[in-house]
């Protein structure tokens, strides 16, 4: 069971790196965008792989 949580919480720590860089104004306005950066921040810090605040 372990073994099955550490490979999911990897692919999401990935996934949400994933999102984090690849994060875009396009539609969004600079609140949303700061917003969305924020919590995928957030997400990353509760997964135990904090990025630091100059990265968001």
């Amino acid at each position: 069971i372990e073994k099955h949580l550490c490979g999911h919480s990897r692919s999401k720590v990935m996934q949400l790196r994933e999102q984090l860089t690849v994060l875009k104004k396009g539609t969004n306005n600079i609140d949303e965008l700061i917003q969305k950066a924020t919590m995928l921040g957030h997400q990353l810090s509760m997964a135990g792989k904090p990025v630091a605040e100059d990265d968001l």
